[in-house]
């Protein structure tokens, strides 16, 4: 990979909380809920931490697993929050939004 490249790609990462912007009909679905709580999951790679959205009000039946946009380059989950939060409020399953480790 050339520098700039690797450059382009770390100004991307670093900036994606800030630029990344979408689903803004949607960004106020779900903001009565209470910030996600974020348990950490061991995996063979090291502990990953999961941002839980929701209460399971449909009785705890149902849960989405849900991985974060970003082309496995922006790790950002709390870009996806808008999503989650919808969710969560329309179904009543509880949301389970994945961090991971993005590509260089």
């Amino acid at each position: 990979m050339r520098i700039g490249d690797r450059l382009q790609a770390m100004a991307m990462h670093a900036t994606a909380r800030w630029t990344v912007r979408y689903g803004e009909e949607l960004r106020f679905a779900g903001s009565e809920l209470p910030a996600p709580a974020v348990v950490r999951v061991g995996t063979r790679h090291g502990r990953v931490p999961v941002h839980v959205y929701g209460n399971g009000t449909d009785g705890g039946t149902s849960a989405h697993v849900h991985l974060h946009g970003g082309a496995w380059l922006m790790r950002y989950p709390q870009m996806d929050d808008w999503w989650c939060r919808y969710l969560a409020a329309t179904t009543g399953a509880v949301v389970h939004d994945v961090d991971f480790r993005a590509g260089p």
